[in-house]
């Protein structure tokens, strides 16, 4: 499902614009197995909270709620979510049987305490009332001060995905992407260019095609050009 929504982010974003630059290698049977798409975002950080839409596009990262090409919201890393009747209480249950891209797996401790660091960084996350963020029996549990029946719509934006924890140096610097999504990291040279391959162990649908590659380019010319040269 958000493998779907992932890749459907990609090709809409290579054709909405073209001409862009997306450009596929087939082999004999017209089976695309690399993708490579030039677009206007650039890749500005590792951060998350800087550059979290490219890696939630690439499908490098995922989010605990997801959202479909109406807008209608979805269950992404999180299978289900209620609120107390105050509207205090938000609790998202986390999926089952997934790991991030070095093996270590999705538990509700290590998203409590990834989103605990996001809440406190500038991002999407800091324009509801939060006052904690914490695990309890496989799930993600946000108090609020005041009711905020938006928070699901947060979550599933680009600055809310989540890394796994050695994504991070001990001060809280990002230090790579390791994500949950379809793909993985293989390279990035911020802001211009990230590669990605399949990642095999990932917990949805497999990946129509084998690796891609992001190139940024911010002058539409530049793109043309890229698109004319493959």
């Amino acid at each position: 499902m958000i493998f779907r929504n992932a890749i459907r982010g990609i090709l809409v974003g290579a054709v909405f614009c073209l001409p862009l630059g997306a450009h596929a290698d087939a082999d004999a049977d017209d089976t695309a197995d690399h993708l490579t798409i030039a677009a206007p975002w650039h890749v500005e950080s590792l951060d998350p909270s800087i550059s979290g839409l490219p890696f939630l596009r690439l499908g490098i990262a995922e989010t605990l709620v997801d959202a479909d090409e109406s807008a209608t919201l979805r269950p992404g890393l999180a299978t289900a979510w209620s609120v107390s009747d105050d509207g205090l209480t938000w609790r998202f249950t986390i999926r089952d049987g997934v790991v991030f891209h070095d093996g270590t797996p999705l538990t509700a401790e290590v998203v409590a305490a990834y989103l605990t660091r996001a809440e406190e960084l500038p991002g999407i996350l800091d324009r509801a009332p939060i006052t904690a963020i914490a695990a309890d029996a496989g799930a993600v549990v946000f108090t609020l001060s005041d009711p905020f029946a938006a928070l699901p719509a947060l979550l599933a934006h680009g600055t809310a995905v989540i890394m796994a924890p050695a994504s991070f140096d001990a001060q809280g610097r990002a230090v790579d992407a390791i994500g949950t999504g379809p793909f993985r990291m293989t390279d990035v040279s911020p802001p211009q260019s990230l590669d990605g391959e399949r990642f095999a162990d990932y917990w949805g649908p497999a990946p129509a095609i084998d690796s891609l590659r992001y190139l940024s380019a911010g002058r539409a010319e530049t793109r043309a050009l890229l698109a004319e040269s493959g």
